[in-house]
């Protein structure tokens, strides 16, 4: 029953993490995003995304 419910918490957080960077990304130019792609295993967190991308714009 746990290893459920952890099951069922690792999943919401997937989904979550995936609608904030599809969100996110939607505001991007295409500029943006192609400069993304060229570092994007640099960040750790979408919010050091998100902090990266509001510095060069």
């Amino acid at each position: 029953m746990l290893s459920k419910a952890n099951e069922n918490i690792i999943n919401y957080i997937k989904m979550q993490f995936h609608e904030d960077i599809s969100n996110f990304i939607s505001t991007l130019s295409k500029q943006q995003i192609l400069d993304i792609q060229d570092r994007l295993f640099d960040y750790t967190s979408i919010e050091e995304l998100k902090k990266s991308v509001k510095k060069h714009q």
